[in-house]
């Protein structure tokens, strides 16, 4: 949602700004994990606007910037047993 309202000043700012640095790094992180042809879109455009580095920051949660929700679902790990209802 946040991002939908800031596009236009996504499109005019070289940088990505700090505010939207999670956003857009945690979009970039789900796209390769999730079934989702769009956000893998979405990741080729934000990689061409800010660069490889950026992309592979937030692939790798450089300054850990993510969502830790969106971390902790899209995980490989089980979750823990305190976690797990019967």
């Amino acid at each position: 949602d946040l991002l939908s309202e800031r596009i236009k000043l996504l499109s005019f700012s070289k940088e990505c700004p700090p505010d939207l640095v999670s956003c857009v790094s945690t979009l970039i992180y789900a796209a390769p994990r999730v079934d989702i042809p769009e956000l893998v879109t979405v990741r080729k455009q934000f990689r061409a606007k800010y660069g490889k580095k950026f992309e592979e920051d937030a692939l790798n949660n450089v300054g850990g910037v993510l969502n830790e929700r969106v971390i902790t679902k899209l995980s490989v790990e089980p979750p823990a047993a305190y976690r797990v209802q019967t």
